[in-house]
C-alpha cells in the first residue's frame, strides 16, 4: 500500500515548493550565463603578433607559392580506435597527388581532426596538406633537415579529406605574407 510521506500537502502545494526551488536557482543560472558571455567577449579572437619595422607585406595566393603535392611525402598515422583508417587515408592522400610514406598507428589519443607535424622548412608542405583537412592543427617538431616529409596524425573527429574543389577554393583565397628579417609567419 502506498503512503505519502507528506500527507498534509496537496498536489498544488507540492508544485508550489518545486516552483520555489526553481526561483531560488534562477539567479545563479543567470550569473553563470552572464559570466560565460563576459568571458567570451573579453577573450581575444586572434593572438597578438608583434610586427617588426623592417617587415614588408604582400598579398599572395597560397596555391601559387606552396609546393605542389607531387613533391610532398606524407606519413599517415592512425590515433583512433578505427581499424584501417591510416591505410584508407593514405590511399586518399595518394589519389590527391601527394606521395605516401609510412603508414602506421599512434598510441596517442588525439581529440579533434588531428595534426600535421612538420620539420624545419616543411611548413609550406604542411599548409598545402592542411587545405584538405579543415580544423587540423600544424605542429613544428624536431626533425633532421634532410627529412622533408610531413606526418598526418588522424584524430577522433577525422572523417575524410575534403574534395579537391573545396581544397582549391581554400588555397585560392589571398593571404598576407611578411618578408624580412624576424618577421612573423602569418
Amino acid at each position: 500500500m502506498f503512503t505519502d510521506h507528506r500527507p498534509h500537502l496537496r498536489s498544488y502545494q507540492r508544485r508550489v515548493t518545486r516552483r520555489d526551488r526553481l526561483r531560488a536557482l534562477a539567479p545563479f543560472a543567470a550569473l553563470f550565463v552572464l559570466g560565460f558571455v563576459a568571458a567570451w567577449l573579453v577573450k581575444p579572437a586572434h593572438p597578438i603578433v608583434e610586427i617588426k619595422a623592417n617587415c614588408t607585406f604582400s598579398t599572395v595566393i597560397p596555391a601559387k607559392v606552396l609546393p605542389k603535392p607531387a613533391s610532398i611525402t606524407v606519413n599517415v598515422y592512425n590515433a583512433t580506435k578505427r581499424v584501417g583508417l591510416a591505410s584508407i587515408t593514405s590511399i586518399d592522400v595518394g589519389s590527391r597527388g601527394f606521395r605516401t610514406g609510412i603508414v602506421g598507428s599512434s598510441s596517442a589519443n588525439i581529440p579533434g581532426v588531428g595534426y600535421i607535424a612538420y620539420g624545419p622548412g616543411s611548413r609550406p608542405a604542411a599548409q598545402r596538406l592542411a587545405a584538405y583537412l579543415p580544423g587540423v592543427q600544424l605542429r613544428q617538431i624536431a626533425r633532421k633537415p634532410s627529412d622533408p616529409s610531413i606526418d598526418l596524425v588522424l584524430g577522433d573527429a577525422f572523417n575524410t579529406l575534403v574534395p579537391d574543389q573545396q581544397a582549391a577554393a581554400i588555397l585560392s583565397v589571398p593571404s598576407p605574407r611578411a618578408s624580412g628579417k624576424d618577421c612573423p609567419v602569418l
